[in-house]
Order: structure tokens, then C-alpha cells, then sequence
């Protein structure tokens, strides 16, 4: 995916990205891959239901391009500046189950 922010303001936390998550509850398993507003790239995850959420940062600012991907339940997260080389976090033992939304 390859996406930006427009307009100036608003909050410097706000992320757009890609969300994998067991269910629609807001305390589900859940992994996701954002980019923030403020230019940080973030792969975050819950491992259990209602648990912690917790993160690993790319050392990368300013990242225009994002992939997630899924290996068995492993997650790894890829961020570059669009033409530049990826940098990638991953996270694993997160059981998502086969199906996801």
C-alpha cells in the first residue's frame, strides 16, 4: 500500500494502515501495520483477548509504502519512502486463528 496524510493539523497520532483482528470487538487479538501521522511506521499487536497491546517500531521516518504479511503466526511488517529499500519489524507466537477480518 502506498498512502499519505493530506491537510495540515489534526492529530499528529492519527495512522492509516492495515489491521488483522480475530473479530469486531475492540478487545480482540489483533495485529496491525500503521504508518502515524507524525511519520512513524508501527507494527502492533495483541496476543490474547483483552490483553496488552504491544509494539515494535521501524527505524524509518517519513514512510509512504506499507506491507504486512502473514506466516504461520508470525507478522512482519515492511515500511519504506516510496523507491527506497524496506525496513522490517516482525512479531510472532500472535494466534489469530485460520480466519481473520
Amino acid at each position: 500500500m502506498r498512502a499519505e496524510f493530506i491537510g495540515a493539523g489534526g492529530n499528529p497520532h492519527g495512522t492509516l494502515g492495515w489491521v488483522a483482528r480475530t473479530s469486531l470487538e475492540a478487545n480482540s487479538k489483533q495485529v496491525s501495520a500503521t504508518i502515524q501521522k507524525d511519520g512513524l511506521a508501527v507494527l502492533q499487536y495483541r496476543r490474547s483477548i483483552a490483553g496488552p497491546i504491544e509494539e515494535a517500531r521501524a527505524e524509518l521516518a517519513g514512510a509512504d509504502v506499507l506491507q504486512l504479511e502473514r506466516k504461520d503466526n508470525s507478522y512482519s511488517m515492511s515500511a519504506a519512502r516510496f523507491g527506497e529499500p524496506f525496513t522490517s519489524v516482525q512479531a510472532g507466537e500472535i494466534d489469530l486463528d485460520d480466519e481473520i477480518l
